[in-house]
């Protein structure tokens, strides 16, 4: 939905999807479900608008569907305009003395007019396993 169009209940996007929605002054975007069989997979990928984006980037790491103590070091890429700006990495807790959190965030401003792209990638792309990536912000 494009900047500036106003709230109504048949252009909220509820789903998931690359985009950023934008309800008023903040932003969203749940990218869905990591696919197994993937290796590496654009989560999100959008172009802000004329006001400039603060908002906090959220990384699920894959867990399996059957045991939550069990997943993949899962890995997420930040770009803007083609370049890398950040890395994020987090791993389901286990019992075997991991310290990693399943969720880990990033706090971002991104630009006006900045093209972002959101890549993951896990260590074992096993079919039970999932993961996801949130986005949340507020125009500034």
């Amino acid at each position: 939905m494009p900047e500036g169009t106003p709230y109504a209940s048949s252009n909220v996007v509820a789903g998931t999807g690359l985009e950023l929605n934008y309800i008023g002054k903040h932003c969203y975007a749940y990218s869905g479900k990591y696919a197994a069989s993937v290796t590496r997979q654009t989560m999100l990928s959008f172009t802000s608008g004329k006001q400039y984006i603060v908002g906090k980037l959220q990384l699920n790491a894959c867990q399996d569907d059957d045991d939550a103590d069990k997943g993949s070091p899962t890995i997420a890429e930040i770009f803007f305009n083609g370049v890398a700006v950040s890395l994020i990495k987090a791993e389901a807790q286990s019992g075997s003395g991991t310290d990693m959190p399943s969720s880990e965030t990033q706090k971002l401003l991104i630009p006006p007019f900045t093209s972002v792209l959101v890549q993951m990638e896990a260590d074992d792309n096993q079919a039970d396993e999932h993961a996801t990536i949130t986005f949340v912000g507020r125009l500034h």
